[in-house]
């Protein structure tokens, strides 16, 4: 296997990209990478790529992006990140994959520009997000829910069909999620809990397995359960303003290990950051454990974006089972460390530079 340890950059801004390249090649050079990459073992190979960030307001304008990535003089390995249109619910419709056409339409122009630019994959949200008041009208039941998600599926598996090479790997959602500034809930209604992704899965789908998004669910429908054992009715959910799911989706989830390698082969990026329930976050990127943001009625708002080990979900090892078993297969997977830089330093990435040094250290001990 190869392994394309990526960084997140603004494809429309091409001085990230540079600064982000600069990143990657001090990396390389810190770790004695020859020929751009480094050897972990006979199966696992290392090296350094993009994850390659398209916003909602780059879709008209996609061949600015392709400029911008070819004026890098050399070919980078990128997985590309579509966009989302979370902070926007006038815009929800443009990304939305569940209903409606305008979603696939603008799915189908970033596997366009991710082929164009040699991307090998596409990590897409479902973007089945709604604000509580859409969840009023009695027409939304679970039936309509799994129908949500299977036109999600069938959007992205059509999709797929179009594409010359790059695949389109729908990312798995957190459950709840929030708006950019956490300061409150939005509700999604498609591939958060385990039963989701599997579906999408079974159906022949690839996957873009985010951790903490994972996580993020997990801890929800787990606590849920806990919290309300068999009182855990569609009455109760809709009481605390729990909405999205109902009470047959609430089934315990299993661990985060665990579901990866169940998923094996069907992922082909992995995002890997941490999550935490505490605000704010202080200058160490470790979040302020006298400070606890408070729950959305029944819903714990989670902030994620940490150095893996620095929340409450996720450590780098997360992966090693999953890669034990399937670091002999022969193909690229790409490794994306979606961390904050908590104190704004976009240039020299601290936190991405942490992040990066841990996992590779921890791979060369591991597995070398």
């Amino acid at each position: 296997m190869r392994l394309t340890i990526a960084k997140p950059a603004v494809a429309a801004f091409e001085g990230d990209l540079q600064s982000s390249l600069i990143v990657l090649d001090s990396i390389k050079s810190e770790f004695g990478f020859s020929n751009g990459e480094l050897k972990i073992n006979s199966n696992l190979i290392l090296d350094t790529g993009f994850q390659v960030i398209v916003r909602g307001k780059d879709l008209e304008d996609l061949g600015k992006l392709e400029k911008n990535l070819a004026g890098l003089g050399r070919q980078i390995p990128s997985a590309v990140h579509a966009p989302y249109q979370y902070d926007d619910p006038d815009l929800w419709h443009t990304a939305d994959l569940s209903q409606g056409r305008e979603g696939y339409e603008n799915l189908l122009k970033v596997a366009g520009f991710s082929d164009n630019i040699g991307a090998e994959s596409i990590a897409i949200h479902p973007n089945a997000i709604r604000e509580k008041s859409m969840f009023s009208d009695q027409s939304y039941n679970h039936e309509r829910r799994i129908q949500c998600l299977d036109t999600v599926i069938n959007n992205v598996l059509e999709a797929q069909s179009h594409t010359k090479k790059v695949s389109v790997d729908l990312e798995n959602k957190p459950f709840p999620t929030t708006n950019a500034n956490n300061s409150y809930a939005t509700y999604t209604i498609t591939l958060g809990p385990f039963e989701d992704i599997s579906r999408y899965i079974g159906a022949g789908g690839k996957l873009t397995f985010d951790t903490c998004h994972y996580g993020i669910t997990r801890e929800t429908i787990n606590g849920a359960i806990e919290r309300f054992g068999e009182e855990l009715t569609n009455e109760k959910l809709r009481k605390f303003e729990m909405l999205g799911y109902f009470a047959k989706d609430y089934v315990k989830q299993p661990r985060i290990d665990e579901v990866m390698i169940r998923f094996g082969k069907q992922i082909n990026n992995i995002h890997l950051n941490d999550g935490s329930i505490y605000r704010p976050v202080l200058e160490t990127g470790r979040p302020d454990s006298n400070k606890r943001l408070p729950p959305a009625n029944g819903l714990q708002i989670w902030w994620e974006a940490y150095v893996p080990g620095y929340g409450e979900l996720c450590d780098s090892r997360i992966i090693f089972p999953w890669l034990k078993e399937n670091q002999k297969d022969d193909r690229r997977v790409f490794l994306t460390l979606e961390v904050g830089e908590f104190d704004g330093n976009y240039k020299d990435s601290p936190r991405f530079m942490e992040s990066a040094r841990s996992m590779i250290k921890d791979l060369t001990e591991h597995f070398g």
